[in-house]
């Protein structure tokens, strides 16, 4: 999209700028760094794919293993978990140890959406794809950032597995603290059985689990939508568009400012027709190359000042242009 000031200003400029694109663009090459198959699909919601592998990937940092008091592993089975928990403490990938489709980066994890529980197949023999092979029985954890919950081992057999509402009891009676913001305090009308939860879940009906004291819990992993999918994927996504389109007139507000501090930086007037693309971002910052002049522009969420450098500049510490000159007309709250 290109912006043009008034034809009946004195000093005209332009503008080419379209960061929803740019962001599009930058989830679909991260997806396909981490070894995702992208080239060949046509989905173009790559923002909401990406948020939805974060979403079930297990992030690689290292963890301390909390067990609950239910917790029984089959003697078979042990040198398999024992694998599993050193890859944990030390912050390893787990995926091998996860179903194939993680492999889908569309695939949608009801478990995972409503409990916020992962399972990974006890198992030590490996696949030539690097999945080990489908196991008997398999292990359910629930992550925070810096502990592992082992809740149960189950057999792969077991009737409605991945509805097993004793999980959720489980972190009831273990680790009430874990899921206290999905308390509810009161009973459900009708008794629903573990075969009840699941078909409900299946059908993108959300529901609630009982553990029996008059407390029920839900949307513990966040819930999800009738279409099945993740209520917090689609919040995320949501988000990070809306931030572009309040960067992108941010920037277009500021333009005759942007374009007199490259005058400054480059010691000579500044070509007045620019060209700003998005090419790297986190939570803190967004770097934005201005392909016109080739100079970088950098915003900081939580300041009220953008930093301009040459893009050799960008990985050290460079001094910040004057605050007072450069300062934003419109700072941007993103709380």
């Amino acid at each position: 999209m290109i912006f043009k000031n008034s034809v009946l200003e004195k000093n005209k400029y332009s503008i080419e700028i379209d960061l929803l694109s740019d962001l599009q663009n930058i989830s679909k090459h991260r997806l396909y760094e981490m070894g995702f198959e992208v080239a060949d699909k046509t989905e173009e919601d790559w923002i909401r794919l990406f948020f939805n592998v974060q979403k079930r990937l297990v992030t690689n940092m290292p963890r301390t293993i909390l067990k609950s008091k239910e917790f029984v592993c089959p003697p078979q089975y042990s040198e398999a978990l024992k694998e599993i928990e050193e890859k944990i403490i030390h912050g390893q990938s787990l995926s091998m140890y996860m179903s194939k489709t993680i492999l889908d980066p569309g695939y949608k994890d009801l478990l995972l959406f409503d409990w916020n529980i992962h399972h990974f197949h006890l198992s030590k023999r490996k696949n030539r794809d690097g999945f080990v092979k489908r196991s008997d029985f398999e292990l359910f954890v629930f992550f925070t950032e810096d502990i592992a919950y082992l809740i149960q081992i189950y057999p792969h057999s077991k009737s409605n597995l991945y509805s097993t509402q004793e999980m959720i009891k489980i972190l009831h009676n273990n680790w009430p603290n874990l899921i206290a913001t999905n308390k509810i305090q009161g009973v459900l009308s009708q008794k629903v059985t573990d075969a009840d939860y699941g078909a409900l879940r299946k059908a993108g009906i959300t529901t609630f689990v009982e553990v029996g004291d008059e407390t029920i819990y839900g949307v513990i992993g966040g819930g999800y939508a009738t279409d099945k999918s993740s209520v917090e994927v689609t919040r995320n996504s949501d988000y990070w568009k809306q931030l572009m389109s309040n960067y992108q007139k941010l920037i277009v507000s500021e333009t005759n400012n942007i374009i007199d501090a490259i005058s400054r930086l480059l010691d000579k007037t500044a070509n007045r027709h620019l060209h700003i693309q998005l090419i790297f971002l986190n939570d803190n910052e967004l770097t934005f190359y201005e392909k016109t002049n080739g100079v970088c522009l950098q915003l900081y969420k939580e300041k009220t000042y953008y930093r301009l450098c040459y893009p050799r500049d960008l990985f050290f510490d460079a001094d910040y242009y004057n605050s007072r000159v450069m300062r934003l007309v419109n700072k941007i709250h993103t709380s």
